[in-house]
């Protein structure tokens, strides 16, 4: 199925009606995959939590899971924690999972709600990241939403795990021109936690350039693929940017029966550039390093995170993360989570 035709029919799916229970696992495994420790509440009383959020920090917080309509998720949500306060929780910290995409006046409501009851929202997975996590999970699509097949070799999403799918990209729209606007085969170099992957992305949903990441080794997918969607720009990041499988699709684009009218956009940071622009045969206008972000850059990285009204914190978090984008996501989400622990070690 056409990776976006599958991604439309599972945001299709998951905004009608949901097993409830069946959904609350699903949320347990999606919050255990963000680095959570969860437990699923079962039978009887729930105490106004659908999960139990470990974090080291003393009794469980609440996770609070609903697949009701946008509009009434705060006032859901709101109920659910005054149950918690009224049988006796202590914790200020609570998490929301819901089956639906929210307009930013209700996330606002939603996060009023949790203030006006002495809460911290501390993560919140909302329809586009669960529909991203059901797209790359075949069996619990089948299962939620049966909805069977697996994705095509080629995707709008990077490979691997993401965080933070609506992070904005901050300081690199000279990167993004050049990728936008450099002709033929691209090197782009950069250390793990620069960004990366995050500046490919918006690459790939600029519909315009027609670039997609390769998500599959299997030759004969990626083949299929390549009839299907007609790429202009292939992107070879994470594991598919080692040098063995980038060597194996030049081979591929030139094959006779594949229409070989598309360019690479390549990764790479622990082999030598030399050996990637040899085998791209690239000058070095066409291969671009990516700078460390500087200290107001970083800030905004990790304001946008959530973490505002803590001067010391951002500027713990700037210093850890080095000029890092990607760094500053990790540890900043680590700090929502209540993991800063985790930061400083």
């Amino acid at each position: 199925m056409n990776d976006e035709r599958l991604l439309q029919k599972i945001k299709m799916r998951l905004s009608q009606t949901l097993d409830t229970a069946l959904f609350e696992e699903f949320a347990a495994a999606v919050l255990d995959g963000r680095g959570h420790t969860v437990t699923l509440r079962t039978g009887g009383n729930d105490n106004g939590m659908d999960l139990e959020i470990m974090d080291g920090e003393g009794e469980p917080f609440p996770g609070i899971v609903t697949t009701a309509v946008a509009r009434n998720i705060a006032q859901n949500l709101k109920r659910n924690l005054e149950q918690y306060r009224s049988t006796g929780g202590m914790r200020n910290k609570c998490i929301l999972v819901t089956s639906r995409e929210l307009s930013p006046s209700q996330r606002k409501r939603i996060i009023t709600a949790c203030r006006e009851l002495g809460f911290d929202l501390v993560d919140r997975c909302e329809q586009h990241e669960v529909a991203e996590h059901l797209f790359k999970d075949a069996t619990w699509r089948k299962r939620l939403l049966n909805i069977p097949g697996d994705p095509a070799a080629l995707s709008k999403f990077p490979p691997g795990p993401r965080k933070q799918t609506g992070q904005k990209v901050v300081g690199r729209d000279d990167d993004l021109k050049w990728l936008r606007e450099t002709e033929g085969d691209l090197l782009l170099v950069g250390q793990p936690g620069a960004g990366k992957s995050a500046l490919l992305y918006e690459l790939a949903k600029d519909e315009d350039k027609g670039a997609w990441f390769v998500v599959d080794k299997d030759k004969g997918k990626i083949a299929d693929a390549l009839r299907e969607f007609e790429p202009k720009t292939l992107i070879l990041d994470g594991s598919y940017s080692e040098p063995a499988f980038v060597e194996t699709m030049i081979e591929l684009r030139r094959h006779e029966e594949i229409s070989g009218d598309f360019h690479f956009v390549v990764t790479c940071w622990n082999d030598p550039q030399s050996l990637y622009k040899n085998l791209l045969q690239i000058p070095g206008g066409q291969s671009r390093d990516l700078r460390r972000l500087n200290r107001d850059e970083i800030t905004e990285v990790v304001r946008d995170i959530g973490i505002v009204g803590n001067p010391w914190l951002i500027n713990d978090i700037v210093d850890q993360s080095a000029g890092l984008p990607g760094l500053a996501v990790t540890f900043a989400t680590l700090v929502m989570k209540g993991d800063w622990k985790k930061v400083q070690s």
